[in-house]
């Protein structure tokens, strides 16, 4: 299964490829097997269709976002949720 990873911060592994901007993002989302970002404006349920595991990095913690019931939040995600505004909101938790 592919990945994709989210990072709200400047933590990620020494040696990680992380693509900073849309265009690069977008490109490895269509081409690659995993996928390491600070692209949040691709946030979005459509990674599901596309085979995609969402992970979503803070300074602090690290989570996975999955259709239907989280651990790190009481809503259920369905296909038709905006994830990007959830987790803006809080929902998953403190991004800070």
């Amino acid at each position: 299964m592919k990945e994709i990873h989210f990072y709200l911060g400047s933590k990620w592994e020494y040696g990680t490829k992380v693509y900073h901007d849309f265009y690069s993002t977008r490109m490895a989302i269509w081409n690659d097997e995993v996928v390491h970002t600070t692209q949040l404006v691709l946030l979005s349920t459509k990674l599901f269709e596309q085979g995609f595991r969402v992970f979503i990095h803070t300074e602090h913690r690290t989570f996975e976002i999955k259709l239907g019931k989280n651990e790190t939040t009481k809503r259920i995600v369905n296909p038709e949720s905006n994830i990007l505004k959830l987790l803006l909101a809080g929902e998953f938790g403190s991004i800070e």
